[in-house]
């Protein structure tokens, strides 16, 4: 969705300039706020549920793909959540590049789209220390890690980059351990 920017202004002043530092984050700092924007949700399970089942519809938007996102809840045999569109999907570097970011987005300039922080990709870590990433994208398949590590820098990690005859899409597998009845209810 698009965002709108703020507006810059030209601040005109006769207090001495010569101090004057343009803000920033320090890598401490940049950690810190990493673990905020990962669990800032007040309910993660709903967040999780909500947020990978809305990419899944926009990367169908951006396909144009007419057809369901497959969501599978847990269960006692597989504990995890999972959600598979059959979008544009991603490839190693978009991994790399773009979901491994926060703040980043591919959703930016368009309305057609329903995310744009890039913060919802990363809500998973809010339920698990590490889940799973498989898209495929023209051709190539690529395997990620999400993972909390311990610093509180989280991390993508990219197992796996191998030729493929599937279609695009995304597929995303996060473990449910605790709550999972809840989850599912």
């Amino acid at each position: 969705m698009k965002i709108e920017n703020v507006k810059e202004a030209t601040v005109i002043s006769n207090v001495p300039q010569e101090d004057k530092v343009e803000m920033s984050i320090s890598l401490k700092g940049m950690i810190h706020l990493m673990g905020t924007l990962t669990n800032l949700y007040k309910d993660p399970e709903l967040a999780v549920i909500r947020e990978y089942y809305t990419n899944g519809l926009d990367a169908h938007a951006a396909a144009k793909v007419n057809r369901p996102v497959e969501v599978s809840l847990p269960s006692w045999d597989d504990p995890s959540y999972i959600v598979r569109d059959f979008g544009i999907g991603m490839s190693k570097d978009d991994l790399k590049e773009i979901y491994s970011k926060y703040g980043e987005s591919t959703k930016l300039d368009t309305n057609d789209e329903l995310g744009a922080f890039g913060l919802g990709a990363k809500s998973g870590l809010t339920i698990c220390t590490q889940f799973t990433v498989v898209s495929v994208k023209n051709g190539m398949k690529a395997t990620a890690l999400v993972s909390k590590s311990e610093t509180g820098a989280n991390t993508v990690n990219v197992i796996s980059n191998v030729p493929t005859t599937e279609g695009n899409g995304t597929t995303v597998q996060i473990p449910v351990k605790s709550k999972m009845y809840e989850f599912v209810t």
